[in-house]
């Protein structure tokens, strides 16, 4: 009815199995991205069917073009249009990816002019720490490896490089996941503990990094405690110690449905990994409740059916039954006026006659209304049916997820392939 006063109507929704399809046929035009289950897309393509003009939709070739949309991709489709159009929307997603490095500054202003100075009243640059062109000598027992660098002749820090393998388990979620490390801390300068919460994360595998230094590198001084081989067992404990108590991971779970978040997955990810799992599960268990009902109305559908042919009848007996009294009774009364003695035993017939007409009319006026009233009755089972339907439908969607957060430490024993050395980083 909009469409003749000139209004239009948008709709949107993310679930189009919620809708009748005899609802998505009056759509006009279609914006359509990529479905994830196969109900939704079983449901657009019955509204495409029906909204298109007969023989002029190819649910296969539509069927095709849906299944190949990729992201930031969508189908356009006009019923005034010959054929659908395929369009891709623009990138308007910024990557904030943080910090830069020190490397990456150093090639972002490779080639740039150096902002002037500031006067010297307003800065004070800590000089870099003095290095040597020599590398310092150690005891062939303590490892060392090197970071490979982006740029010639680096200058090199020394750092204490850990790497492990850790297993988490968490028996009563099923979670299990493993986890490759390598840190890079900073060397006590006196026998202290390793700062491993201050360690810097290195975003290399322990393949690529190298047992020889590069061409033209110099090296900043070595602190004392790192020549001595015997500290390096015992930080190496301490690693251990470290990665067990502090190497958490936080998990979220979810009781109904049953699920847990990967490692590297966020919340929202995890969220949105839910709610296809729920949409899923309550489309199904919206057929299962239709098929459920389907029996059930299908009866009262045809108790329906026969409620008001009888109704129909009963009036076309009624109409006919008044009728036929009408002129039984007309036709008695005429006869005792107009025939030769007052009362005939002919006329006298016809009026009983007509009585008794009247009496079936009146019988019959009666059947019409009981039929009339059953008619309302099952008409109330009817809306009673599809009220209890609805209401367990609605109980359906309205489940909403809850989540838990979960911190799994890694399992005992969950700690391998530890390694410990000493490391150079390019600055």
């Amino acid at each position: 009815q909009a469409r003749a006063f000139g209004v239009g109507v948008v709709l949107a929704t993310q679930n189009p199995v919620d809708l009748d399809y005899k609802a998505l046929s009056n759509a006009g035009t279609w914006f359509i991205g990529r479905l994830q289950t196969e109900r939704d897309k079983a449901r657009v393509l019955d509204g495409l069917q029906g909204a298109s003009s007969a023989g002029k939709f190819d649910r296969q070739k539509m069927e095709a073009l849906l299944a190949s949309l990729g992201n930031r991709v969508f189908l356009m489709n006009n019923v005034n249009d010959d054929a659908p159009t395929v369009f891709e929307t623009r990138w308007v997603m910024s990557y904030l990816r943080g910090p830069l490095t020190r490397d990456q500054i150093r090639t972002l202003m490779e080639g740039r002019n150096q902002a002037p100075s500031l006067p010297a009243a307003n800065t004070q640059e800590s000089p870099l720490p003095e290095a040597v062109s020599t590398r310092p000598p150690l005891p062939p027992a303590i490892p060392q490896v090197f970071v490979p660098p982006n740029f010639p002749s680096p200058q090199y820090r020394p750092v204490l490089i850990g790497a492990a393998e850790l297993t988490y388990k968490h028996t009563k979620t099923g979670f299990e996941t493993t986890e490759s490390v390598l840190l890079a801390a900073p060397l006590p300068s006196a026998m202290a503990p390793v700062d491993w919460g201050s360690a810097e994360s290195l975003e290399i595998s322990l393949s690529a990094l190298t047992h020889e230094p590069a061409e033209g590198a110099t090296y900043e001084a070595l602190p004392a405690p790192a020549s001595q081989t015997k500290n390096y067992t015992a930080w190496e404990k301490e690693f251990r110690s470290w990665l067990a108590g502090s190497r958490i991971l936080e998990v979220l779970t979810c009781k109904d449905p049953k699920a847990v978040s990967e490692p590297q997955e966020t919340e929202g990810e995890f969220r949105a990994r839910l709610a296809l799992q729920i949409r899923e599960s309550r489309d199904a268990a919206v057929d299962t409740l239709r098929k459920k009902f389907a029996s059930r109305q299908a009866a009262v559908q045809a108790r329906l059916e026969r409620a008001q042919a009888a109704l129909e009848r009963q009036k076309q007996q009624a109409s006919a039954a008044t009728m036929q009294t009408m002129i039984s009774v007309g036709s008695s009364l005429l006869g005792a006026f107009l025939g030769k003695k007052a009362i005939s035993a002919t006329n006298l017939g016809r009026v009983t006659t007509a009585a008794r007409g009247v009496s079936r009319s009146m019988k019959e006026g009666s059947e019409a209304a009981t039929a009339e009233q059953t008619l309302e009755s099952v008409k109330a089972q009817v809306a009673e049916l599809e009220t209890e339907f609805a209401a367990e439908a609605s109980a359906l969607t309205a489940r909403e997820p809850e989540f838990e957060k979960l911190q799994v430490k890694p399992q005992r024993g969950g700690i391998s392939n530890l390694r410990l050395c000493l490391g150079w980083l390019p600055e």
